[in-house]
């Protein structure tokens, strides 16, 4: 997936954006299952120039298109998982529990930046758990590790265990798809880098009905503010684009409008509203990521 040199020019770029924008301070034992898995650091595409070069390499976007069988994606979110030295296991979930999508269209590229060995904690999947789509409220925690392993053994599905890998290699999973990852054995962070895309096409699904995220939560890719290009990197950098797109959510639930408006601005003033929704637009133009082929 990715080269080498791309890979070695990238992470540190990658890592110290990482470490930089983290805010877990606790230690290993004083987090709970979840906390214990990896330090997850969302968005750096937003806040790093050279991160977001990364990202939106056109590459990445056109093997998800691909996968899905659609001629374009969406960039939904980044983030760094980081399973530290000692990490505890990821336990099972669906990654699309988290996405208000109104599409089984979704995709979750997981690229280490540097080799992995088994003890490390490569991903482990339930292969055919996509068909099954929504699973129920399961956020990841001991529960959703107790339900979803029983859920597998009830249905007999097939695991496939993850491998050594390459940095720079990288797997593709859907939205559905049945995933978890053992604890880190060794004595060195496991450094990966995850990409989900979503199809272009589709819109945002948010209701009380939502089986995903009801509320967006702030800094997420709906109202992020990246900033200007900064100078070329090499390898993927030249292979980034990004053209503008509406979000759909207006004041409760209309699905057939293609603007982003947040609720709370319905008890807003009809200027201030105006003014509000002028901004909104213009930070739409400016910071939304449609990835194309």
């Amino acid at each position: 997936m990715a080269t080498e040199a791309e890979t070695a020019a990238y992470r540190p770029i990658i890592t110290s954006a990482a470490y930089r924008y983290n805010t877990e301070t606790r230690s290993l034992a004083d987090r709970d299952t979840y906390g214990r898995a990896f330090l997850q650091i969302m968005n750096l595409w937003t806040k790093d120039t050279s991160v977001r070069k990364f990202v939106l390499a056109r590459r990445f976007a056109r093997i998800a298109a691909e996968l899905m069988g659609v001629k374009g994606v969406r960039l939904y979110h980044d983030q760094a998982l980081f399973k530290e030295a000692g990490g505890g296991p990821t336990p099972w979930h669906q990654d699309q529990h988290y996405w208000p999508l109104a599409t089984d269209k979704t995709i979750t590229m997981w690229m280490p930046l540097t080799a992995v060995s088994v003890e490390m904690g490569p991903m482990t999947f339930a292969s055919g758990s996509n068909r099954f789509g929504y699973l129920g409220k399961f956020p990841i925690s001991d529960d959703s590790q107790a339900r979803f392993e029983q859920l597998i053994q009830e249905r007999a599905l097939t695991l496939t265990y993850g491998t050594a890998m390459a940095a720079g290699d990288a797997t593709f999973h859907a939205g559905w798809m049945l995933h978890a990852a053992p604890e880190n054995l060794t004595a060195q962070t496991r450094e990966a880098m995850t990409i989900m895309d979503w199809w272009s096409k589709s819109r945002l699904y948010i209701s009380p009905q939502s089986p995903g995220m009801l509320n967006w939560p702030a800094g997420s890719a709906s109202t992020s503010h990246p900033r200007k290009s900064g100078a070329p990197m090499p390898g993927l950098a030249d292979a980034s684009r990004q053209l503008p797109t509406f979000l759909v959510q207006t004041c409760g639930l209309n699905q057939t409008r293609r603007m982003y408006v947040p609720s709370q601005l319905c008890l807003i003033p009809p200027v201030r509203w105006i003014a509000i929704c002028c901004q909104k637009l213009w930070e739409r133009l400016q910071a939304t990521a449609w990835r194309t082929m």
